[in-house]
């Protein structure tokens, strides 16, 4: 047996099933086997730096396509975002459909046997493959020992005869591959019937089948099954194909509840107490505009994410039998402040730009407060935050959305986020640290404000603090940051803004956010390299 593990990091898995339009809003769920095998030879390509695919590879192919696999699915739910194709190309509306995995992973048992060898080489593949489905759907994979197979339970399997009997299950289409002897003998005549057709269509036009036409003709029927895997979609195209050559369609059962609407997995009634204990979520940015400078810069999220904080509380006092939701206010059931900064924290990504727009806000709490169900409530019903407007460096008004885009605990998103969540003794500032109280040489001097500042979050005090100079300052455009919060909400007392480098005697875990507007963005460190 052959039990493959794929746990999804941002748990959102991307697909759209062979023969459907992305705008469709369809997912494939599962994997169909032909895309996990496409997926194993990309990261060869990538990661492995293959110039061809070895033999060994082309034997686990050919194992592996001799059966169907079944699967283990965890639970998922359908969702969606929508936005525009970017500038300059055509500003099509797009609709990106996806499956919402959750922390649980993907189970997929090819009834096959692998030799030392083969296992050995798959197992190193897996462990580097970094995504499965759409770049988007980062994934975790790896070859788990023959003993775990006592463990698994497939909820996804082969309608090869079989019948659940159940009006609780339903079938899908999944493509994959031929067996590889199959593919063989069906190549040969297919290429046997084209060459025939080709001699009399040139006998009729009185013509001589030349040896370059042959060698076209060939390669219309890609030479094994490994070739068929390894075709481009616009290859097909031109060839003709409806489908990859070498593939077929097959159908599986899965749970009626495989793929359930978002909204049927939200708890009506909240509890202060949620299993799994997520804290950490990451939303997504997006405009109704096609131009994606539309988005904030970083410079000016200190107003986009205060309005974000302000529509997540909205929903949450929405929720039905709604209790106070203190991980995101930040006070007690009395309407005081909490202490010891473990509520929410509303942190700016920028993440795969260089442009510095935040495309994401992470939302972090304290592990020992996670997020209840108002605020799970909230998360999954947030959709639009209000307007960026001139003021805020668009040029224009548009409205913002933000949707969910991963919920669970920090070591879930630190390949995906980065620095902010990184390990380190030493700590740079990413966006400016602003006092939390006044400036004063006796009392309340910068490094008395810092040192003070982690301790009430709990992490050691610094061994160093480095004050960036005027030329680091102005070169890393912190002099251009709005940290003046909305009217009617506390103000800095001071003017004055820093950067800052911190040393640690030993390393932690972020993220590290202190000052004043800590939990909106400011004052945010990242680790230094």
């Amino acid at each position: 047996m052959a039990l493959l593990s794929f746990q999804f990091t941002a748990q959102r898995y991307h697909a759209t099933p062979w023969g459907s339009h992305v705008n469709e809003g369809l997912v494939e769920w599962p994997p169909s086997p032909w895309r996990i095998l496409r997926a194993l030879i990309h990261t060869g390509f990538a990661k492995e730096g293959w110039a061809e695919i070895p033999p060994t590879m082309k034997r686990i192919i050919e194992r592996l396509s001799g059966s169907l696999p079944q699967y283990q699915l965890p639970d998922a739910t359908a969702a969606h975002s929508r936005h525009y194709m970017p500038a300059p190309e055509k500003t099509t509306k797009v609709i990106d459909a996806f499956a919402w995995v959750g922390t649980h992973p993907l189970l997929v048992n090819w009834p096959c046997e692998l030799v030392e060898e083969d296992r050995a080489f798959l197992a190193s593949l897996l462990s580097r493959m970094s995504y499965l489905g759409r770049a988007e759907s980062w994934v975790h994979a790896q070859l788990l020992p023959d003993g775990e197979i006592e463990n698994f339970q497939a909820n996804a399997f082969p309608a090869d005869g079989t019948d659940p009997c159940d009006p609780g299950w339903e079938q899908t289409s999944l493509l994959t591959p031929v067996e590889a002897g199959s593919y063989h003998v069906w190549r040969e005549g297919a290429l046997s019937t084209a060459e025939e057709k080709l001699q009399r269509d040139s006998n009729a036009a009185g013509k001589k089948v030349t040896k370059k036409a042959l060698v076209q003709l060939g390669q219309v029927y890609p030479v094994d099954l490994t070739a068929c895997l390894t075709v481009e979609t616009g290859w097909l195209q031109s060839q003709g194909w409806s489908q990859p050559p070498g593939s077929r369609r097959a159908l599986y059962w899965r749970r009626s509840d495989s793929l359930e609407p978002m909204r049927s997995q939200v708890s009506t009634k909240p509890r202060r107490s949620v299993a799994g204990g997520a804290h950490v979520a990451l939303l997504a940015l997006s405009t109704d505009n096609p131009k994606s400078q539309v988005l904030p810069r970083l410079k000016d999220m200190l107003p986009v994410a205060e309005r974000l904080h302000r529509a997540l509380i909205f929903l949450a006092n929405k929720c039905p039998d709604s209790i106070d939701c203190e991980e995101l206010s930040g006070k007690d059931s009395e309407g005081k402040p909490l202490q010891g900064h473990r509520h929410a924290k509303i942190i700016p990504l920028c993440l795969n730009t260089t442009d510095s727009k935040v495309n994401h806000f992470l939302l972090h709490t304290h592990p020992d407060m996670p997020l209840g169900d108002a605020a799970h409530w909230a998360l999954h019903r947030i959709r639009t935050i209000g307007s960026i407007d001139k003021s805020e460096g668009s040029g224009e008004a548009k409205k913002l959305f933000a949707s969910l885009v991963g919920l669970g605990k920090s070591a879930d998103f630190t390949k995906a986020v980065g620095n902010p969540l990184g390990v380190g003794s030493v700590w740079a500032s990413l966006t400016p640290f602003v006092p939390p109280r006044h400036l004063k040489e006796r009392r309340h001097g910068l490094v008395d404000q810092v040192q003070a500042e982690l301790t009430s979050r709990g992490f050691p005090e610094a061994v160093d603090i480095e004050v960036f100079p005027k030329e680091a300052l102005i070169g890393a455009g912190f002099l251009d940051f709005k940290f003046r919060r909305a009217r009617g909400k506390p103000q800095p007392p001071s003017q004055s803004l820093f950067g800052l480098t911190l040393r640690f005697a030993e390393p932690f875990t972020g993220p590290l956010t202190l000052g004043y507007g800590s939990h909106f963005g400011l004052g945010l460190f990242g680790v230094k390299n």
